[in-house]
């Protein structure tokens, strides 16, 4: 860009503007630029192995079929679930600020809870 700008200066001279210059330059650039890109990319494409293509677009349907097949099986899961019971537990949280249940007569946070 620094030598785009000194050659539009130097157009400035043959009596042409300067700024209409510039942006005429710079966007002739940047055509080329997106051009040589283009071409580029082309070229890569052309050398791409299609075999790892084709692999990798297996490996994808795999994982769709299994993720399919892992949904269903939660899904026939939860059905079963729900005609099963789960067990209830009767043992109560100890809140951190109760009296702790060693009988030590500290808070819980304080005796047995610091260590958790």
């Amino acid at each position: 860009m620094e030598h785009l700008k000194r050659s539009v200066l130097l157009q400035a001279y043959g009596q042409k503007d300067p700024l209409v210059e510039y942006k005429k330059e710079a966007k002739d650039r940047f055509g080329d630029f997106f051009e040589r890109v283009k071409k580029e990319i082309k070229r890569n494409i052309e050398y791409l192995d299609t075999s790892f293509l084709m692999k990798t677009l297996q490996m994808q349907s795999e994982m769709e079929k299994q993720a399919k097949q892992a949904l269903e099986n939660s899904i026939h899961d939860e059905e079963q679930g729900e005609k099963k019971q789960k067990p209830v537990t009767t043992e109560k949280k100890v809140g951190r600020n109760e009296l702790c249940p060693c009988g030590s007569g500290k808070k819980y946070k304080k005796c047995c809870g610091a260590n958790k």
